[in-house]
């Protein structure tokens, strides 16, 4: 209810507020006649102006508050300037004011309190001096700018605190997760640090320090991206980013037996580095620009990523007795560097296009993993861009899980083209347990080999374009790739290429004799198949030969048969 200048209420009159607004507008700010009654229960009284609560107390305000304070459920508004000449307390419920003089007899025991127009200063001066406690019972809502200079402290022990921006140059210290801080941005170059919720926005200047140590919990839940120049640490403790952070070029955020969320991913254009234990991250990591990942600490020190992972910035860099280990899908052509382990558990895609990505240690594919290679053209050549995916590894390399090649549609491999997937300077174990793309590629097969197979290169896993019935990938179908066909002629199951499976159906049998007849006695790059008796009517020198062939594969059956 809106009241002009008085309120008038007759010998008789009674007024009584029950949850509504009792809105006053005059200079006078109440008048109440001999013998009326207002009854104030619930709800809110409010003053459109300024007011001098000590001049009126008796006369007029004394008699809403005979106590001199705000109780639950009852609250107090003055839109302009409110001036304290008595004490006044708010003991749960709401008082209001545009701003406030005097403010040493203000007596907050709980409730809230509501600075409507003016900016508050914490500190060495202002409107709550140096300090701002807050336990579970306080709420102080400013709407205007908040700034905390470098004395200035607002400690939440469940309480919460919001301003239109808050300028942290002291201490924000959460002890709570009851209570937290709301409102606008938060540009901070003091520090943050405790357990509790974070509304606002984070700005974290280049001074500024984001900090949570053992046990402690600090939740940025704000739905408007935040952004760090600063330093973000995390000491045995958990920090979760619910919006988008930016860790700038000069922004650091590192980390010990650390626990990371970045709900709405990391864009990293600094640093992220991990000193020591096992720290996780989940959420998208993107690494861009001179972005890095660090992970140096003590033997054992372990980062886990379980995100996705775009990598194109500086590096991914795990020192020696370290390891990273990527659960998501990694992709990008940033190199991983350092002397440790880099583990993969989910997808590895090298490059955006074709890329060769360097490691400065070991790799391992796991045994869920997958490695994503494209082969795009012609074999990679020295100072010329690549055309296919390459690994180089330092170290050791650990394979298990799939291998898939991805080849351009246009490629048209020609027999006896290597193309280099991974090479390594250490030792292998391991293989993949299925690849995915090896096969017949028209007149030719595309093998992966090991460095222990027949045609494999030391310390390398290749793709070759072979020709078919080139069993031991000698270059050349000749008599020793049939004898081999003819020793397991029949044989079905675990069957390969190098024990005559040219179709790759895992079993050897009357077609890959055929395919190993029709590119008899050529060498690579493959020329005009020989035309099969199966084709058309050989000569009777060629049929002899066939004949011969025959016979010898009789006689290893024959063999196999008795045995």
């Amino acid at each position: 209810m809106d009241v002009g200048k008085s309120l008038y209420i007759g010998a008789r009159g009674t007024v009584n507020i029950l949850g509504g607004t009792l809105r006053l507008t005059g200079d006078t700010p109440f008048v109440l006649r001999v013998g009326g009654q207002l009854e104030f229960n619930t709800g809110t009284i409010a003053y459109d102006g300024d007011l001098n609560f000590g001049s009126l107390a008796y006369g007029k305000l004394l008699t809403l508050f005979p106590t001199r304070t705000i109780p639950t459920y009852q609250g107090f508004e003055v839109a302009g300037a409110f001036t304290l000449g008595e004490v006044i307390t708010v003991d749960g419920g709401t008082l209001s004011f545009g701003s406030l003089l005097n403010a040493g007899y203000l007596d907050f025991q709980k409730g809230t309190i509501n600075v409507l127009s003016a900016d508050v200063n914490i500190g060495s001066s202002g409107l709550f001096g140096p300090s701002v406690v807050l336990d579970a019972t306080k709420t102080i809502n400013v709407s205007n700018n908040v700034t905390l200079n470098s004395i200035g402290t607002v400690d939440l022990k469940g309480g919460i605190f919001s301003g239109g921006v808050i300028d942290n140059q002291g201490l924000i210290l959460l002890e709570s997760p009851l209570g937290g801080l709301a409102g606008g941005t938060l540009s901070n170059s003091g520090l943050v640090t405790g357990s509790g919720r974070i509304d606002n926005a984070l700005a974290n200047q280049a001074s500024g320090q984001v900090r949570v140590l053992a046990g402690q919990d600090l939740r940025f839940t704000g739905s408007a991206p935040h952004d760090n120049a600063g330093l973000i640490e995390s000491v045995a403790g958990v920090m979760e980013f619910t919006d988008h952070l930016t860790n700038e070029a000069v922004g650091r955020i590192t980390g010990r037996d650390a626990l990371y969320v970045f709900t709405g991913g990391l864009n990293d254009l600094g640093q992220l580095n991990f000193t020591g234990g096992t720290n996780d991250v989940y959420g998208d990591v993107d690494v861009a620009g001179g972005g890095r990942i660090t992970t140096s600490g003590p033997t054992g020190t372990t980062s886990n990523f379980f995100g996705n992972v775009h990598h194109n910035g500086q590096r991914i860099q795990t020192a020696a007795g370290n390891m990273s280990v990527f659960f998501g899908d990694v992709t990008g052509a940033g190199a991983f560097t350092g002397t440790g382990t880099v583990r993969f558990e989910g997808t590895y895609s090298p490059g955006n296009s074709p890329a060769v990505v360097s490691f400065g240690g070991d790799m391992q594919m796991g045994d869920a993993s997958e490695l994503k290679m494209d082969l795009a053209g012609s074999p990679n050549k020295p100072g010329l861009s690549p055309t296919s995916d390459e690994l180089i590894i330092t170290d050791d390399v650990a394979l298990d899980g799939k291998l898939k090649l991805n080849l351009a549609p246009d490629f048209a491999p020609i027999a006896g083209q290597i193309f280099p997937l991974l090479a390594f300077g250490g030792d292998r174990t391991g293989r993949f347990d299925d690849i995915d793309g090896q096969g017949l590629l028209g007149q030719v097969a595309l093998l992966v080999l090991y460095d222990d197979d027949p045609g494999g290169i030391d310390n390398e896993v290749i793709a070759r374009a072979t020709m078919l019935g080139d069993a031991d990938v000698s270059g050349r179908v000749d008599i020793s790739d049939l004898v081999i066909l003819a020793k397991n002629f029949g044989a079905a199951g675990q069957m390969d290429w190098f024990d005559g499976d040219f179709n790759f159906d895992g079993k050897v049998d009357i077609s890959d004799l055929v395919l190993l007849g029709k590119y008899f006695d050529l060498s690579d790059p493959a020329a005009t198949p020989i035309v099969t008796a199966l084709r058309a009517v050989p000569e009777p020198g060629m049929c002899v030969f066939w004949m011969g062939m025959f016979a010898g594969m009789g006689g290893f059956l024959g063999k196999k048969r008795g045995s």
